[in-house]
Order: structure tokens, then sequence, then C-alpha cells
């Protein structure tokens, strides 16, 4: 619990800097709830079995049924009377027919079985829903801050290199004019060449951070905002320990 109200005091605070033109944890976790492969599989998982519940509450209402029918006949003959010549005759009949049927279920366990089932699994479907919402939180601030800690070593190994590349170039003037020996132009060189090693490590993990960050999203961001210089550390209210166990208990999923 404690590691979860962490996470959400660093989001919190993340949410607060306004860095123009950079993607804030907020924006992210919209992205990956619209691409995430894992989610959406949630939601349409849910969707669907969902949908169980109002086909077998559907069993236990009118069920009304229309239907309609025109028939058309036509007959041909001859007349035959004793007293008049005979002539043809032609008849057509024409007969539209319509019916309805309306049934209600008055009693069947089976049916009210199968509605209470399908309510039950209804209510878990959305519980999976939101249970694999919340991992996708913890998995959007995971990836998030690993990029921005990638981005800060990356940095500090930038800062190095170009520290250690200033104390090469200085070796080597200092041996070129003989005030050092060409052991401490060596060590500096062997220093650069582990610096090197170093920001070329940093840029991998950067690299690598960022493609776990679009795994979740989708997207490549340009800049993703950073906290802000002021970090805000703001205490839990209330500060008692049991009243954040008992909202845990009521609340989480």
């Amino acid at each position: 619990m404690k590691g979860i109200i962490k996470t959400a005091a660093l989001a919190t605070a993340l949410l607060t800097a306004s860095i123009a033109q950079a993607e804030d944890l907020k924006n992210i976790y919209q992205q990956a709830l619209r691409n995430d492969p894992a989610i959406r599989e949630a939601e349409a998982n849910m969707l669907a079995t969902m949908e169980q519940y109002p086909q077998a509450r559907a069993n236990l209402l009118p069920q009304l049924s229309f239907g309609g029918r025109w028939q058309t006949s036509e007959s041909d003959g001859i007349t035959s009377d004793t007293f008049n010549p005979p002539q043809d005759l032609t008849t057509e009949t024409d007969q539209t027919t319509w019916s309805f049927d309306l049934q209600q279920t008055l009693f069947n366990t089976d049916q009210w079985r199968r509605m209470r089932a399908a309510s039950t699994t209804a209510a878990q479907a959305g519980v999976d829903y939101e249970v694999a919402r919340q991992d996708l939180i913890i998995r959007v601030a995971d990836a998030y801050f690993n990029v921005l800690a990638a981005q800060d070593t990356l940095a500090s190994e930038q800062a190095a290199l170009e520290a250690i590349g200033r104390q090469l170039e200085q070796a080597e003037r200092r041996f070129e004019v003989g005030l050092i020996a060409i052991t401490d132009v060596k060590e500096s060189q062997a220093a650069f060449d582990d610096s090197t090693a170093l920001e070329i490590a940093a840029r991998r993990s950067l690299a690598s951070a960022k493609e776990a960050l679009r795994e979740v999203t989708g997207e490549y961001p340009d800049t993703l905002a950073s906290p802000a210089e002021e970090f805000p550390l703001i205490p839990p209210e209330p500060a008692v320990e049991q009243d954040w166990v008992d909202i845990a208990l009521q609340q989480n999923a």
C-alpha cells in the first residue's frame, strides 16, 4: 500500500508541473488507454461479457411477434347455362392475413438463475477491467519515470564525458610541453574511453526506456514533462494509517 501511495504522490506532483510543449503523465496515460493492447483486450472482454446479462434478461420480458401475408389467386372458366350461350369467366381473389403473438413467461427458474449468473459475470467483468486499468496506471507510471531517469542518467554521463574530455586535452597539452609523463596521458585517455562507454550505455538505456513506453502508448513522445524544481512534498491527509487501510478495503478493486 505504501508503494501505491508513493507512486500516486509522485504522479500528482508531476501533473502539477507545467512545461510548455511537453507530454505530462496524464496525457501519456490517456494515450495508453487508447492504444495499449492489454487494456483494449480487457475492455473488449468486459463489453462482450456484459452482453450476457441483457440477453438473459430478455428471456423474462414479454415476447411479441408480428407477421403478415398477402395472397392473390385467379381462376379461369366457362359458364354453362341452358338458356344462355357459354361465356368466359375469370375470378380473382385477394387475401390479406395479419398475425400478432404475445408471450410472457410467468415463472421459469432456469431463466432466473441464468439472469442472476449473467449479472454476477457482468459484475466480475467490470472488476477485471478495473484491475487491468489500475495495472495500466502502474505500468504507465513506471515506463514514464524510467524514461525521465534514463534522460537524467544520460545528461549526467554527457556532462562527465565533457569534463573528462577537457581533462584529456589539458593532459595532452601538458605532456607536449614536458610537464607530465605519458602515463598520465594514458590514464586520462582510459578515463575518457570509460566515460564514452558509459555515455553510449546511457543512450541505449534511454532508447530501451522509450521503447518500453511506446509499447504501452503506441507513440513516441517528443518531450516528457519532468517534476518541477520546487517538488511539493504533501503529507497524507488524514495522517492515520488505519484510515488509509479502511479506504483501501472500501475502494480497492
